[in-house]
Protein backbone atom coordinates (compact mmCIF):
# COMPACT_ATOMS: atom_id res chain seq x y z
CA UNK A 1 0.00 0.00 0.00
CA UNK A 2 1.41 3.11 -0.59
CA UNK A 3 1.03 5.96 2.49
CA UNK A 4 -1.60 8.17 2.14
CA UNK A 5 -1.02 11.67 1.22
CA UNK A 6 -0.04 14.64 1.20
CA UNK A 7 -1.60 16.03 4.46
CA UNK A 8 -5.06 16.49 6.38
CA UNK A 9 -4.64 20.17 5.32
CA UNK A 10 -4.67 19.45 1.76
CA UNK A 11 -7.25 17.43 -0.43
CA UNK A 12 -6.58 14.18 -1.18
CA UNK A 13 -6.28 12.16 -5.33
CA UNK A 14 -9.76 11.41 -6.56
CA UNK A 15 -10.50 7.30 -6.11
CA UNK A 16 -10.48 5.87 -9.49
CA UNK A 17 -14.01 4.69 -10.78
CA UNK A 18 -15.53 1.57 -8.69
CA UNK A 19 -13.58 1.70 -6.20
CA UNK A 20 -15.23 0.56 -3.21
CA UNK A 21 -17.66 3.43 -0.78
CA UNK A 22 -15.69 4.48 2.29
CA UNK A 23 -17.85 2.09 4.47
CA UNK A 24 -16.21 -0.64 2.83
CA UNK A 25 -13.30 0.25 1.11
CA UNK A 26 -9.79 -1.96 2.96
CA UNK A 27 -7.77 -1.00 5.69
CA UNK A 28 -4.37 -1.84 5.94
CA UNK A 29 -2.88 -2.19 9.45
CA UNK A 30 0.64 -2.91 11.03
CA UNK A 31 1.50 -2.38 14.95
CA UNK A 32 4.88 -1.21 16.79
CA UNK A 33 5.79 -0.43 20.32
CA UNK A 34 6.18 3.23 21.35
CA UNK A 35 6.13 4.61 25.25
CA UNK A 36 2.18 4.21 25.65
CA UNK A 37 2.60 0.31 25.12
CA UNK A 38 1.54 -1.16 21.44
CA UNK A 39 0.22 1.22 19.10
CA UNK A 40 -1.69 -0.48 16.11
CA UNK A 41 -2.22 2.11 12.45
CA UNK A 42 -5.14 1.30 10.28
CA UNK A 43 -5.30 3.53 7.14
CA UNK A 44 -7.91 3.92 4.22
CA UNK A 45 -7.15 5.15 0.66
CA UNK A 46 -8.14 8.85 1.80
CA UNK A 47 -6.05 8.41 5.24
CA UNK A 48 -5.62 7.47 8.61
CA UNK A 49 -8.82 5.24 10.00
CA UNK A 50 -7.55 4.16 13.55
CA UNK A 51 -4.84 4.53 15.82
CA UNK A 52 -5.71 1.81 18.94
CA UNK A 53 -3.38 1.46 22.01
CA UNK A 54 -3.03 -1.60 23.90
CA UNK A 55 -0.79 -4.26 25.33
CA UNK A 56 -1.00 -6.99 23.28
CA UNK A 57 -1.12 -7.73 19.22
CA UNK A 58 -3.92 -10.27 19.02
CA UNK A 59 -6.13 -7.92 21.04
CA UNK A 60 -5.44 -5.08 19.34
CA UNK A 61 -6.12 -6.41 15.85
CA UNK A 62 -9.66 -8.03 16.96
CA UNK A 63 -10.48 -4.59 18.29
CA UNK A 64 -9.80 -3.57 14.85
CA UNK A 65 -11.97 -6.11 13.44
CA UNK A 66 -14.73 -5.01 15.80
CA UNK A 67 -14.92 -1.40 14.98
CA UNK A 68 -14.61 -2.29 10.90
CA UNK A 69 -16.38 -5.49 10.56
CA UNK A 70 -17.19 -4.18 6.64
CA UNK A 71 -13.79 -3.31 5.55
CA UNK A 72 -11.59 -6.07 4.53
CA UNK A 73 -8.06 -5.83 6.89
CA UNK A 74 -5.15 -6.13 5.06
CA UNK A 75 -1.34 -6.22 6.56
CA UNK A 76 0.23 -2.76 5.25
CA UNK A 77 3.56 -4.65 4.66
CA UNK A 78 6.95 -2.53 3.62
CA UNK A 79 5.21 0.11 2.03
CA UNK A 80 3.75 0.92 4.98
CA UNK A 81 6.26 1.63 7.40
CA UNK A 82 6.64 5.21 6.54
CA UNK A 83 3.42 5.94 7.60
CA UNK A 84 3.57 3.97 10.36
CA UNK A 85 6.46 5.73 11.38
CA UNK A 86 5.05 9.44 11.28
CA UNK A 87 1.80 8.25 13.56
CA UNK A 88 4.57 6.59 16.15
CA UNK A 89 6.46 10.07 15.74
CA UNK A 90 3.29 11.70 16.59
CA UNK A 91 2.84 9.70 19.47
CA UNK A 92 5.82 10.66 20.98
CA UNK A 93 5.76 14.64 20.30
CA UNK A 94 1.93 14.88 20.83
CA UNK A 95 2.68 18.70 21.12
CA UNK A 96 3.97 19.23 17.77
CA UNK A 97 2.23 20.34 14.60
CA UNK A 98 1.08 17.19 12.77
CA UNK A 99 1.04 16.31 9.32
CA UNK A 100 -0.58 13.62 8.70
CA UNK A 101 -4.25 12.39 6.68
CA UNK A 102 -6.80 11.91 9.05
CA UNK A 103 -10.16 10.01 7.57
CA UNK A 104 -11.85 8.70 10.26
CA UNK A 105 -15.17 7.05 9.85
CA UNK A 106 -18.05 8.43 12.22
CA UNK A 107 -21.65 9.37 12.19
CA UNK A 108 -21.99 13.14 11.80
CA UNK A 109 -22.30 13.71 15.61
CA UNK A 110 -19.18 11.93 16.48
CA UNK A 111 -17.07 13.63 13.72
CA UNK A 112 -18.19 17.15 14.98
CA UNK A 113 -17.00 15.48 18.53
CA UNK A 114 -13.60 14.56 17.20
CA UNK A 115 -13.83 18.02 15.06
CA UNK A 116 -14.01 19.89 18.28
CA UNK A 117 -11.24 17.89 20.25
CA UNK A 118 -9.02 18.76 17.77
CA UNK A 119 -9.05 22.55 19.09
CA UNK A 120 -7.80 22.03 22.46
CA UNK A 121 -4.02 22.72 22.55
CA UNK A 122 -1.57 20.63 24.07
CA UNK A 123 -1.12 21.17 27.82
CA UNK A 124 -4.80 22.13 28.34
CA UNK A 125 -8.36 20.55 29.03
CA UNK A 126 -11.64 20.73 29.06
CA UNK A 127 -14.84 19.08 31.16
CA UNK A 128 -17.61 17.03 29.18
CA UNK A 129 -19.99 19.87 29.71
CA UNK A 130 -17.14 22.73 28.20
CA UNK A 131 -17.21 20.33 25.20
CA UNK A 132 -20.72 20.40 24.91
CA UNK A 133 -20.90 23.93 24.96
CA UNK A 134 -18.24 24.36 22.37
CA UNK A 135 -20.45 22.44 19.91
CA UNK A 136 -23.79 24.29 20.93
CA UNK A 137 -24.72 21.25 22.67
CA UNK A 138 -24.83 21.98 26.29
CA UNK A 139 -27.39 19.23 27.08
CA UNK A 140 -25.73 16.98 25.51
CA UNK A 141 -22.70 15.97 27.80
CA UNK A 142 -23.13 12.14 27.88
CA UNK A 143 -23.69 11.93 23.95
CA UNK A 144 -20.39 14.13 23.87
CA UNK A 145 -18.66 11.71 26.40
CA UNK A 146 -19.81 8.68 24.42
CA UNK A 147 -18.16 10.06 21.20
CA UNK A 148 -14.80 10.79 23.06
CA UNK A 149 -14.73 7.00 24.03
CA UNK A 150 -15.34 5.88 20.42
CA UNK A 151 -12.99 8.14 18.89
CA UNK A 152 -10.74 5.76 16.62
CA UNK A 153 -7.48 7.48 16.48
CA UNK A 154 -5.51 7.49 19.87
CA UNK A 155 -3.63 10.74 20.88
CA UNK A 156 -4.52 12.10 16.99
CA UNK A 157 -7.33 13.21 18.23
CA UNK A 158 -6.96 13.99 21.80
CA UNK A 159 -9.82 13.16 23.66
CA UNK A 160 -7.33 12.17 26.57
CA UNK A 161 -7.35 16.15 27.17
CA UNK A 162 -11.22 15.99 28.18
CA UNK A 163 -12.15 15.50 32.04
CA UNK A 164 -14.47 15.72 34.04
CA UNK A 165 -16.27 18.53 35.69
CA UNK A 166 -14.27 18.54 38.91
CA UNK A 167 -11.09 17.93 37.60
CA UNK A 168 -10.77 13.60 37.85
CA UNK A 169 -9.04 12.32 34.85
CA UNK A 170 -12.72 9.41 34.53
CA UNK A 171 -12.57 7.02 32.01
CA UNK A 172 -10.09 6.64 29.25
CA UNK A 173 -10.54 4.13 26.04
CA UNK A 174 -6.90 3.04 26.60
CA UNK A 175 -6.77 3.15 30.17
CA UNK A 176 -5.97 6.00 32.85
CA UNK A 177 -2.30 5.66 33.26
CA UNK A 178 -2.03 6.15 29.74
CA UNK A 179 -4.17 9.31 29.89
CA UNK A 180 -2.75 9.99 33.42
CA UNK A 181 1.46 9.60 30.82
CA UNK A 182 -0.23 12.00 27.79
CA UNK A 183 -1.28 14.85 30.32
CA UNK A 184 1.56 14.81 32.15
CA UNK A 185 4.37 15.34 28.58
CA UNK A 186 1.91 18.06 27.33
CA UNK A 187 1.84 20.12 30.53
CA UNK A 188 4.74 21.53 30.20
CA UNK A 189 3.99 22.26 26.26
CA UNK A 190 2.97 26.05 25.45
CA UNK A 191 -0.50 25.76 23.89
CA UNK A 192 -0.65 26.09 20.54
CA UNK A 193 -2.81 28.53 18.66
CA UNK A 194 -6.63 26.09 17.91
CA UNK A 195 -7.47 24.56 15.26
CA UNK A 196 -9.72 26.31 12.81
CA UNK A 197 -13.37 23.90 13.06
CA UNK A 198 -14.19 22.23 10.08
CA UNK A 199 -17.73 21.01 9.05
CA UNK A 200 -19.41 17.49 8.01
CA UNK A 201 -21.77 16.54 5.94
CA UNK A 202 -24.08 13.49 4.63
CA UNK A 203 -25.59 10.55 6.21
CA UNK A 204 -24.03 7.62 8.11
CA UNK A 205 -20.85 6.34 8.75
CA UNK A 206 -18.53 9.00 6.79
CA UNK A 207 -15.22 10.85 6.35
CA UNK A 208 -15.16 14.66 6.83
CA UNK A 209 -13.54 16.68 4.56
CA UNK A 210 -11.59 18.89 7.25
CA UNK A 211 -9.15 15.43 7.45
CA UNK A 212 -9.22 14.83 4.47
CA UNK A 213 -10.94 14.38 1.12
CA UNK A 214 -12.94 11.51 0.89
CA UNK A 215 -12.41 9.34 -2.10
Amino acid sequence: MSAPGPSADGPLPAAPAGSAPPERDPLHFASARCSLGLALVAARAAGLAAVLLGDERAGLEAELARRFPRHPLLPGGPAFEPLLAAVLAALENPGEPQDLPLAPLGTPFQLSVWQALRSIPPGQTLSYGELARLLDAPKAVRAVAAACGANPLAVLVPCHRVIAKDGSLTGYRWGLDRKRALLAREESIQAAPESTLGGGGGDGRQAVSWWADDV
